[in-house]
């Protein structure tokens, strides 16, 4: 029974009690071994062989003659270094050093100390009543602590989820307006008493701190993204959504969303914010990489990347801040629009000459306000000259008159001129393709069709800009220089933004509507473009499979219920690539988009610390209410972060 053999088959630990202490009682094994080894000294060749008197250097040593080997008997009982425990040692000319450190490691001497009290009564039980008051006592203690815990994380919680401060600037215990947090909590403790003799009496761990808060925040976040991890590894596919943001101290985010099937539903969840290096492709190319590496190791997994806004949606040719004319104009315009919105008396002012009319509310999500400033400000310009005018001689502030002095170099400036009526002109068809492709029934081809119409006209524009060169030197009695290369790129930069269109066609081929006319004849072209955008697919398995559906006239839905699904493989992977493919219109302005709440909550909020798990607070809470024991998964990752003063964790008697 204590043989090396028997113990290296039948592990030690799955015997039981009384066959341990039977193997204990039994010693170590010290057969006779055949080891030689061979070593050579000055030349010569010195022969060193096993003896018996090996055994006698230690009392842990011990042997196997069927592996002919030395082993360590207390590591080959409760485990320890292979070559000690499982391989064994035949190496005599080194023996001496190899006793020496294993003789100094920690594994070993614990083993030693569980072999030796193995058996005996620990001194523990043997106190056993003062040792268990001690223990309960202490868990008592650390129930209570959670609890306490738990409620300030419900304060955070309720904070995040509704977009409330929490800090404010006079946080002191004198202040009549200790900020919406600090009130929370002391409004709890008056109806739990655990919380409020915890804030009365705690000498350490008050839990209010801002050290604390953003401690408990990482956490939050934390389970967070292991929960997100846990079901992106449980989906087929994923898809990524980038997109530039910014908060009102216009501080540059990069967010990312992920969007995959829970349940056989799409869903779309915040990641987190990046902070590239530079704006450039290759800065966000790599802050995104880096995300996706962390989260997918099979690269086929990631099917679907979906980009907005004008610092992501890159041009193949100039990167990615090159664009239409590098945002300067739509930074004055929006710079204009904001120089009345702010102020009742401007406000006023400017509709005096414009008579009652104004100018839109600077929005930093919504594509729509570019268009409606370009019009207004276009067909009102010489009023909106006069009326900053006026303004410059009447204001009394040193910033209006300077403002006021920007914006009228701005407004007579030629390059801003030229960008005006050019964008003045294009303006209606991007409001034309902004509504089309909204449209809650819109499908793939629309889409096609409606972006194949918009190319035209602006080629058409493009086209005609000379005319627009030669009006605008009428207008304005001013000489403007040509500008071929950036009417290319406004046309340039449309071709790359709808280059890659090809994924569209999938949605074609389980097209219901379609389904009687692809039976007469079969969609191979959508089949190939299908295929060749996404080689997962096997083309001759879904090109059958789908020949049957056809025929069946049998519904997509109808074809999961009735359990066809594994029959139907190829097909099912198809439907999954589809809803996991970002929806084909503006992320950033449809219903359900994870983007849009992202966005708005960004437009009241200033750049924090903890900006991440404060998003993920306001947009993820029904995700965050669904997690099973959030609270609790929160406590132990705040218990792991460094040790407490308090004691959060359990003890086992």
């Amino acid at each position: 029974m204590n043989s090396v053999a028997s113990l290296v088959d039948n592990a030690f630990s799955r015997l039981t009690h009384d066959e341990k202490i039977a193997v204990k009682n039994l010693k170590r094994p010290m057969p006779q071994l055949c080891l030689e080894n061979k070593q050579s000294v000055k030349g010569k060749d010195v022969i060193r062989k096993f003896k018996l008197d090996i055994y006698k250097k230690n009392d842990w040593i011990c042997g196997c003659d069927i592996k002919n080997a030395l082993f360590c008997f207390p590591c080959l009982l409760f485990g320890g270094e292979p070559s000690w425990s499982k391989n064994g040692i035949r190496d005599l000319i080194h023996l001496s050093a190899k006793i020496t450190k294993h003789e100094n490691s920690e594994g070993h001497l614990k083993n030693i100390f569980s072999l030796r009290m193995l058996g005996k009564n620990n001194i523990q039980n043997v106190l056993d009543s003062s040792y268990r008051k001690a223990i309960q006592k202490h868990n008592e203690e650390v129930t209570k602590n959670r609890h306490v815990l738990n409620l300030i994380i419900n304060c955070i919680r309720f904070c995040g989820a509704y977009e409330l401060a929490l800090r404010d600037h006079d946080e002191r215990e004198t202040s009549n307006n200790k900020g919406i947090f600090r009130e929370l909590i002391n409004f709890t403790a008056e109806l739990d008493k655990s919380l409020r003799d915890h804030i009365e009496s705690a000498p350490v761990f008050k839990g209010l701190s801002k050290t604390i808060r953003n401690e408990l925040l990482d956490a939050m976040l934390n389970v967070y993204h292991e929960q997100v991890a846990s079901e992106i590894k449980a989906s087929d596919y994923i898809s990524v959504i980038a997109d530039e943001t910014t908060d009102v101290s216009n501080q540059f985010q990069l967010v990312v969303v992920l969007r995959y099937i829970v349940d056989a539903r799409p869903v779309e969840r915040f990641w987190k914010f990046l902070l590239p290096s530079g704006h450039d492709a290759n800065s966000l190319s790599a802050s995104i990489l880096n995300e996706i590496g962390l989260l997918v190791d099979d690269p086929e997994k990631l099917i679907a990347q979906s980009y907005d806004g004008a610092a992501v949606m890159s041009g193949a040719i100039n990167g990615v801040q090159r664009h239409v004319q590098d945002q300067i104009f739509f930074a004055n315009l929006t710079g204009l629009c904001t120089f009345f919105s702010t102020s009742p008396q401007r406000a006023a002012r400017l509709e005096e000459f414009l008579q009652r009319k104004s100018l839109p509310r600077s929005s930093k999500i919504k594509w729509n306000f570019n268009s409606r400033a370009v019009n207004t400000i276009y067909e009102h310009r010489e009023e909106i000259i006069e009326a900053l005018e006026q303004i410059e001689r009447e204001a009394k502030l040193q910033t209006t008159i300077q403002q006021a002095g920007a914006n009228l170099r701005i407004l007579e400036e030629e390059n801003f001129i030229y960008w005006l009526t050019f964008f003045h002109k294009i303006m209606p068809h991007v409001d034309i393709l902004f509504n089309q492709l909204q449209k809650v029934n819109t499908d793939a081809l629309k889409i096609k069709h409606n972006l194949g119409n918009f190319e035209r006209v602006i080629g058409k524009i493009r086209a005609e800009i000379a005319d627009t060169d030669n009006q605008l030197v009428k207008q304005n009695d001013t000489e403007l220089t040509p500008r071929p290369s950036k009417r290319r790129r406004v046309t340039d930069d449309i071709k790359t933004r709808f280059r890659f269109t090809g994924h569209l066609i999938l949605a074609n081929l389980i097209s219901f509507k379609q389904f009687p006319s692809f039976e007469k004849e079969f969609p191979d072209d959508y089949l190939k473009e299908a295929v060749k955008f996404y080689p997962c697919l096997n083309e001759s398995r879904l090109r059958t499979e789908l020949t049957v559906l056809y025929f069946s006239a049998v519904g997509l839905l109808g074809l999961l219920l009735d359990g066809l699904s594994d029959t139907f493989n190829e097909v099912v992977k198809l439907l999954k690539i589809v809803i996991t493919i970002p929806m084909t219109t503006s992320e950033a302005e449809r219903q359900f988009s994870r983007l849009k709440k992202i966005k708005t909550f960004l437009s009241s909020t200033m750049k924090e610390d903890k900006l991440n798990a404060l998003t993920m607070l306001s947009c993820e809470k029904e995700f965050i209410n669904d997690i099973p024991n959030f609270n609790e998964k929160v406590i132990e990752q705040f218990c792991k972060s460094k040790t407490r003063k308090m004691d959060f964790v359990y003890r086992q008697v």
